[in-house]
């Protein structure tokens, strides 16, 4: 190499090292709070609804959204940011209560946006009762509906990139199951937020993210499809809905880990490549089947008719099951199983190189 261009770029790495020096220097004066670079001066704004609407679509770009029940009220009220070329657009069309934010800032005073608190978020407060759908979508921002048994949502729409999601409401007290309207539905999709559903009834629970962790804790519903690449699934006290009390739980993962436990459904499939699958403490009545590549299997303490466990080279493990009659496969991998009777429930296991133990603990 000329000794012209060791030159150029040792000047190169000089000043690189001298700009990240620098802003290092501004973050340090700020003591991290990067609200303080913000370029845009924000104040909060509070609008009552008074025209009369079912429907709720927020499409807010990067700042949070919370939905709350309003108090002892009987009219919306909304509280989002405005400022200087950033305006929240409030408006109700054919029974549709629109929110949008409008933002006409300039690329660099975008960059500099680090609004935290209620200057960053849109809040809408809603009187108790029933509303037909209700749709947020955002950027970057956090999502939170927390029905507190007040509000009820016959279809929810959700959808986020790297926000997280928290949801808590429940679906019309005595809404009947009808397969061609799809009532009861909370339908919820992000990139890397995490998604936590906690206290809710509905009949279909549909979620979807790469990379963020999955929790429904206390939930009841009919049919819940869970699809995860990277990210933990972790489904605890689910149960059917209260007009069948069937539930068919459907996980895919390809490398997060699956725990199921205390949940009784008629059906459960979880799938995952490498995560490690575990299902403890709760009953099916039916079907639970199970499949990995290279993740470990756990069944602890579950009554099932048919079980069926196929991985390549995860270890099994069926302790405190109720199954008589077994059948086990592998290639080179240790088996320890009891001796499989005539009658009975049904486990079955094929793997290639994992090791497999069942200990059977007969009910009764």
């Amino acid at each position: 190499m000329k000794l012209g261009k060791k030159h150029v770029l040792l000047l190169g790495a000089v000043l690189l090292t001298a700009g990240l020096l620098a802003i290092l220097s501004v973050f340090v004066y700020i003591k991290f709070d990067f609200t303080k670079l913000n370029s845009t001066d924000l104040t909060q704004i509070s609008r009552p609804i008074e025209q009369p609407f079912d429907r709720i679509s927020i499409d807010v770009d990067w700042f949070d959204v919370k939905i709350l029940p309003q108090s002892n009220a009987t009219t919306a009220e909304v509280l989002a940011p405005e400022g200087e070329n950033l305006h929240t657009e409030i408006s109700v069309k054919d029974g549709t209560l629109l929110i949008e934010i409008k933002d006409v800032r300039l690329w660099y005073q975008r960059f500099f946006s680090f609004v935290s608190g209620e200057l960053g978020t849109v809040t809408l407060y809603l009187p108790s009762g029933t509303y037909n759908d209700l749709k947020i979508a955002t950027d970057t921002g956090d999502i939170g509906v927390e029905g507190t048994d007040t509000l009820h949502f016959n279809k929810t729409q959700i959808e986020t990139s790297t926000g997280d999601v928290s949801y808590h409401a429940d679906m019309p007290e005595g809404a009947s199951f009808v397969a061609e309207q799809v009532p009861g539905v909370l339908d919820i999709v992000t990139s890397t937020g995490n998604i936590t559903v906690n206290g809710t009834d509905v009949y279909i629970i549909d979620i979807f993210t790469s990379t963020g962790d999955v929790t429904l804790t206390d939930c009841s519903a009919r049919m819940v499809y869970i699809d995860s690449d990277t990210g933990d699934v972790l489904v605890q006290e689910l149960c059917g809905d209260a007009e069948s009390g069937t539930l068919h739980l459907v996980t895919n993962t390809s490398t997060g880990d699956v725990a199921v436990s205390s949940t009784a459904s008629s059906k459960a499939e979880i799938t995952t490549s490498t995560g490690d699958v575990s299902v403890s403490g709760g009953s099916t009545s039916y079907q639970l089947l199970l499949s990995t590549s290279t993740g470990d299997v756990t069944v602890k303490d579950h009554t099932v008719n048919f079980i069926s466990i196929e991985t390549s080279t995860g270890d099994v493990l069926c302790d405190g099951t109720s199954s008589r009659r077994f059948s086990v496969t592998t290639s080179s991998g240790d088996v320890t199983c009891p001796n499989s009777q005539r009658k009975g429930d049904y486990c079955e296991v094929k793997t290639s190189s994992g090791d497999v133990t069942i200990i059977n603990t007969p009910v009764g």
